[in-house]
């Protein structure tokens, strides 16, 4: 028996019912997962990027021209904070996207599968809110629901395009990758309503006005008000697209295998009720077709990174199977459709309770209604909002206060000041102005290009006369071999003058004249992954530039999932061995391998003017060697430091402060502050001159 036949009549009065059953219903579920998301400052490495993704905006700094940063202005309407008109702007963002949220479900429900489905969707819903979805997936899901209207449903589905090539154009400036997803997705929903009919010249055409038009409209008014240029926008798509290349192979982190397995099979579950429903002849296959891109663009987000990431993979897979709920006008329809999201749940339970995803008093507010209203009121009472986010911001800025020394020797100066690699949020919690580097988190700054545009901008005028430099481990990583050019410029350009060893934190002041730098003869060599290599003596740094190149399995692995982390260790003279994390491609710009900075205080001796502990030999190893060519060219490079002359230490003492063109000292003259400069105690201040070997 064919599946349309089985379909339900449609009745004028029943779809009046159907109406005065769903009004309510989707009125409660709108309170009850409206969103929140307001974000008070706050440290840590993902709060810092949120800090910036807010500050960027409403700083004269130019994206493209002087950011590099793969999001976009408008980022901040994810995850605003109150800095200008930020928290004005996402909470009207919100409001219009969740009822435009409410009346897709009401017209999917009233005109088109029904009121069980739409309940049962609903419901599905705030099941999968209730174990975290954060803003970001829940807008890629309200594009994947646009896009299943536009394929599953002709008269709704123009009204669908046009909300979905506006999301799509709009997200190119909030993240290009979910601008990505939302664009596949738009394709194939086009090309789905163009097989479903007959292929006509006009037909063609009206649909690709549905979905070009607004996607030009929107795109040229936000390329107008933040580029207003072909160049810096150029420039800023392709630094994007750059840092997304090498994400997989940068920011990789492995976790459990049973994780892996377990997002394998969510995939693989959803891929098979697909089949299925093509067997039984739905157009509800093509629906699932039309969401391929959003279910690998999660999947992807979820494990390159395995680590919380997960559980957002888990709730939004569940949210898509939940979509197709939604769109299930037949029983058959309806009966594998909830088999598949049931069936993602139970497979992800165990993940939600090894990562203390679930919590009981969230629950409880969430399904009161609590937590909803809330977040309603929050976006409706904004003076209220933002003194609730002050209160907080000022509450969780006394973990990030510095030194009064400190401070005191940064204002006097009149300087600005950077942090690195990442904490930005040591800036405004001390009311120091904030120069941002191009990358703007030297974490991010993940390959040679990006380390060597970094480079030039610490190496220009441009850099700010304060570094704030806070030594901690990102996955074994640290500054020193992440962005190894700019660290290099680091010792030539700026020098220790306070530190902080409990909080790993250095301050580092500008020099006036940058240490003079020689290279001597560089020697080509080979390397195989396992194998020690001798360190050989020479004055000064050895760098180590290696070509790393990924074989044919390895660009498979980084395409669909991830690459392994590279490690190089190194054996000391006294037997002991310390290993560190290295990016493949910025290795290319040259690593210090005869004196590594291992530590804070390996960087306390090498900007003071110290050398480290020298290393014998060194190797690289790690579980991402089977996806790389070897053996590995290698370039050996000499470079030795040399220390100013007494003439030009002495002329720089009785310099004066200079203003340069952002508000604050060019290169910071040290006549102003002398005495603070001898003020500021540091455990890193008395360091034996017989130790200064090349580091000046």
């Amino acid at each position: 028996m064919n599946i349309q036949e089985t379909a339900f009549p449609p009745q004028e009065k029943r779809r009046r019912w159907r109406l005065l059953l769903l009004l309510p219903a989707v009125a409660l579920f709108l309170c009850v997962t409206f969103p929140g998301g307001y974000q008070p400052l706050q440290s840590g490495l993902d709060a810092s990027w949120r800090y910036a993704v807010n500050f960027l905006p409403n700083c004269s700094l130019d994206y493209g021209t002087d950011i590099s940063f793969p999001c976009g202005p408008l980022c901040f309407l994810l995850y605003p904070m109150d800095i200008g008109g930020n928290v004005e702007m996402a909470a009207r963002f919100r409001l219009i996207m969740h009822l435009l949220f409410g009346l897709s479900i009401l017209y999917m429900g009233w005109r088109v599968t029904g009121l069980l489905p739409a309940l049962l969707f609903m419901a599905a819903y705030v099941c999968v809110t209730l174990f975290g979805l954060p803003y970001e997936s829940h807008v890629m899901i309200m594009g994947a629901l646009w896009a299943a209207m536009a394929a599953r449903h002709r008269r709704a589905g123009r009204h669908a395009l046009l909300f979905l090539s506006a999301l799509a154009a709009l997200c190119l400036f909030i993240k290009p990758t979910l601008s990505a997803c939302l664009m596949s997705m738009l394709g194939l929903a086009v090309l789905a309503r163009i097989m479903q009919g007959p292929t006509r010249v006009y037909t063609v055409l009206g649909l690709s006005l549905l979905w070009i038009l607004p996607f030009v409209v929107v795109c040229s008014m936000c390329w107008r008000f933040f580029f207003g240029a072909w160049q810096p926008f150029e420039a800023w798509l392709l630094t994007t697209l750059e840092y997304v290349r090498y994400h997989a192979i940068a920011m990789s982190l492995e976790g459990p295998r049973s994780e892996l397995i377990a997002g394998v099979l969510c995939v693989a579950a959803f891929i098979t009720a697909s089949m299925i429903l093509m067997a039984m002849r739905s157009d509800v296959s093509v629906t699932a077709i039309v969401l391929f891109p959003s279910l690998f663009t999660l999947f992807k987000r979820g494990f390159e990174r395995q680590d919380g990431h997960v559980v957002f993979f888990f709730t939004a897979c569940a949210a898509l199977a939940a979509v197709l709920i939604l769109m299930s006008k037949h029983p058959r329809e309806l009966a594998l459709t909830c088999v598949l999201f049931l069936g993602a749940a139970l497979v992800a339970i165990p993940v939600f309770r090894a990562r203390n995803a679930f919590d009981y008093a969230s629950a409880l507010d969430l399904f009161s209604g609590k937590q909803g209203l809330a977040n309603l009121r929050a976006a409706t009472r904004l003076p209220e909002t933002r003194r609730t986010l002050a209160e907080q911001s000022k509450e969780n800025a006394a973990e990030l206060m510095l030194p009064s020394t400190w401070l005191q020797l940064i204002r006097e100066t009149g300087g600005m000041m950077d942090v690195l690699p990442g904490e930005i949020a040591y800036c405004p919690a001390n009311g120091i102005p904030w120069r941002p580097s191009p990358s703007v988190q030297a974490c991010l700054a993940h390959t040679a290009h990006l380390d060597i545009r970094m480079a030039r901008h610490f190496a220009s005028a441009a850099a700010p006369p304060f570094l704030l430099l806070r030594w901690e481990s990102l996955d074994e990583r640290s500054l020193p071999f992440d962005v190894p050019r700019t660290w290099l410029v680091l010792v030539r350009n700026y020098r220790l003058v306070a530190g902080e060893p409990g909080r790993g934190l250095l301050l580092l002041l500008r020099r006036e004249v940058p240490l003079s730098v020689k290279h001597l003869p560089s020697q080509e060599r080979t390397l195989t992954f396992g194998e020690w290599v001798d360190v050989p003596s020479t004055e000064g740094m050895l760098l180590a530039a290696m070509q790393f190149r990924l074989t044919p399995e390895g660009h498979a692995m980084k395409t669909m999932l991830r690459i392994p982390p590279l490690f190089i260790e190194f054996e000391y003279a006294d037997g002991e061995i310390k290993r560190q994390r290295i990016l493949p491609e910025s290795t290319a710009n040259g690593i210090i391998v005869n004196r590594p900075p291992l530590s804070q205080f390996d960087a306390a001796h090498a900007l003071s003017g110290a050398s480290p502990r020298p290393a014998v030999r060194f190797r690289i190893t790690g579980p991402g060697t089977r996806y790389f060519e070897h053996p590995v060219p290698m370039t050996l490079t000499p470079e030795k430091v040399s220390i100013r002359s007494h003439r030009q230490l002495a002329k720089a003492s009785n310099a004066t402060p200079q203003i340069g063109p952002f508000g604050g000292p060019d290169r910071i003259q040290t006549g102003a502050p002398v005495s603070l400069l001898h003020s500021v105690e540091h455990p890193f201040a008395k360091l034996d001159p017989a130790r200064f070997h090349g580091y000046a």
